[in-house]
């Protein structure tokens, strides 16, 4: 490293310093996501075949990075009766065909998982990075409550969002 600091600083004729941000590699593994089947959902592929879709109430506007650059979470249901693994596509509670949280290269990418039932809890996993400060309020969708386990304390950290929060800052016109 040093050497190549060297070669740097000559070249740029002033020091060099240099920074890295190692923080997806500590944090993305301590953060999930927990949401809640809702429905499903069923298409045809232009060969016929059926493509079988589980809705959830989380999606691109909770977690952007599926959609933004095709990046694999894993995926969980936790249910007292989940089905046989088949292949699902898992979406979003947006009407739009970015919200799949199970892509690749801005594809819908279907995995083996057990069949959830409405009501389930799904848990993404690897979202402590970058899942909460690149999420939104597109379609007027409320960020989502933090909490921080530690050994056998829960503590929330940070509260759901009301619809009175995402509209108090508009203007009557």
């Amino acid at each position: 490293i040093d050497e190549r600091a060297q070669v740097l600083k000559d070249h740029f004729n002033r020091e060099i310093i240099c920074e890295i941000e190692p923080g997806r590699r500590f944090v993305a593994g301590c953060g999930y996501l927990i949401g809640e089947v809702r429905s499903f959902n069923h298409t045809f592929d232009e060969d016929g075949k059926r493509i079988d879709y589980v809705l959830t109430n989380v999606g691109f506007c909770h977690l952007l990075r599926p959609m933004a650059y095709g990046s694999y979470h894993p995926i969980w249901f936790v249910g007292d009766d989940l089905g046989p693994e088949q292949d699902l596509i898992v979406a979003g509670p947006v009407c739009e065909s970015g919200d799949v949280l199970t892509q690749k290269d801005e594809e819908p990418l279907a995995r083996k998982l057990p069949l959830p039932r409405p009501g389930d809890c799904i848990v993404i996993g690897g979202a402590g990075a970058y899942g909460h400060v690149m999420s939104s309020n597109y379609n007027s969708q409320p960020l989502i409550p933090e909490v921080v386990v530690e050994d056998d304390q829960c503590t929330q950290t940070r509260i759901r969002q009301t619809l009175d929060d995402i509209t108090q800052q508009e203007i009557r016109i």
